[in-house]
């Protein structure tokens, strides 16, 4: 049971660190961490995974097919502005800007 806890408790403290950031990241100068981590634990159980799990082919047809669903619009999405919208012709030095020896995220 120490070890079911133990577990428990580090992953549930280790994951909700990075979408309580992004949470945080909307709107930093009005929200409060504490609150963003409130709010992520929120959309967790309303997302409700353990309904998800609870058979392999419900994870298959279910999460998988949702999955696919959204990183397919993006894909495509990526895809046409690359061979349509600019020629099949990046701009490296848009995508990797300098500061003229300073780190570019502070």
């Amino acid at each position: 049971m120490v070890i079911f806890v133990s577990t428990l408790t580090a992953n549930i403290s280790s994951n909700i660190i990075p979408p309580a950031n992004d949470f945080l990241n909307l709107w930093p100068e009005r929200l409060q961490w504490r609150s963003c981590a409130y709010a992520t634990m929120l959309l967790a159980l309303l997302v409700c995974p353990l309904y998800v799990f609870h058979s392999p082919t419900g994870f298959a047809l279910k999460f998988l097919g949702g999955y696919g669903m959204v990183t397919g619009a993006h894909y495509g999405v990526l895809v046409s502005d690359y061979y349509i919208v600019r020629g099949r012709c990046l701009n490296v030095s848009d995508l990797y800007p300098s500061n003229d020896g300073q780190d570019v995220f502070e």
